[in-house]
């Protein structure tokens, strides 16, 4: 079967994530009121230029960008894209360091779990907005969170939401790890765990209480509905509580029995909840307990 070099090539470039985070810089720039600029025109003209891939895309200088149609300002800028490298390795970066450091080595040194020189300097340029870009795999989309930075420098307010590809992606605040897996709260499965395992409505540990005991808790307010719920709220939710810090089961099992079958169903076929829910799947929904099932 002949293929179309053509196609090929442009779909190479579309699925460029250097191309991506251009086209919010361009997209930026038409909602600001600038000259129109189509970016599929774009894109056809940077394939007349030769690039085919984000390697050919380094070798783009601003006046090649010039001549595909940008103005001058914004053709500096996506030139500042489709030149950066990433760094070979996580390096150490001193305050006065981060302070003169580009927003690209910034944000490929960015580690959402650390709290370091990086991640400060980056909340002060972002304004404490949420700019930050995640790959399906859980790593930070370079270009898209550049792009979203220099909006916000631009003064254009947060975006709820951005398309990346097939992809639609909720930016997220600098420090935040939507992929960070945390314990569901039995009782009120809107709601994550402390990292110390503590309750922040009831202020009660969950650290000395077993699995099963949790499985059962979970499901009895989620499915089986034996745990009552009022207002969004489970009834003697430190009654509870104290029966599944206690050494066995056996009290539980007797006051939960249709989660006790459900349970053994779901174990044997392999569905059984496991409790662990990635940080950024919870929604300011503090009182829908039936809003996270996790199998």
């Amino acid at each position: 079967m002949e293929t179309d070099k053509n196609s090929v090539t442009s779909s190479t470039l579309e699925n460029s994530t250097k191309v991506k985070a251009a086209g919010l810089l361009i997209q930026s720039f038409n909602d600001a009121g600038g000259p129109e600029i189509n970016q599929a025109n774009f894109v056809a003209n940077l394939k007349k230029l030769g690039a085919h891939d984000e390697a050919s895309l380094s070798e783009c200088t601003w006046e090649d960008l010039q001549e595909c149609g940008l103005p001058r300002l914004l053709a500096r800028k996506v030139a500042t894209i489709f030149r950066h490298e990433e760094p070979k390795g996580p390096r150490y970066v001193s305050e006065r360091t981060a302070e003169t450091m580009p927003i690209t080595d910034l944000v490929t040194a960015y580690d959402p779990d650390t709290d370091n020189t990086v991640s400060r300097r980056l909340k002060l340029l972002a304004k404490d907005k949420a700019v930050v870009i995640f790959n399906p795999d859980g790593t930070v989309d370079v270009s898209s969170t550049v792009a979203l930075i220099n909006e916000v420098k631009m003064n254009f307010g947060a975006r709820e939401m951005v398309t990346i590809g097939m992809r639609v992606v909720k930016p997220c605040k600098i420090g935040v790890n939507p992929t960070r897996l945390v314990d569901v709260n039995p009782l009120f499965p809107s709601q994550p765990l402390r990292p110390d395992g503590t309750c922040s409505i009831t202020n009660r540990s969950w650290n000395d209480a077993g699995r099963t005991a949790r499985q059962l808790i979970y499901l009895a307010v989620t499915d089986t509905r034996e745990i009552q719920v009022v207002e969004g709220r489970p009834a003697d939710a430190h009654t509870w509580i104290d029966l599944a810090l206690e050494s066995n089961t056996t009290r539980l099992c007797q006051r939960l029995p249709k989660a006790v079958m459900l349970l053994e169903e779901l174990v044997n076929t392999g569905q059984a909840p496991t409790l662990k829910v990635k940080l950024g799947s919870f929604e300011s929904k503090p009182n829908d307990p039936f809003g996270h099932k996790t199998y």
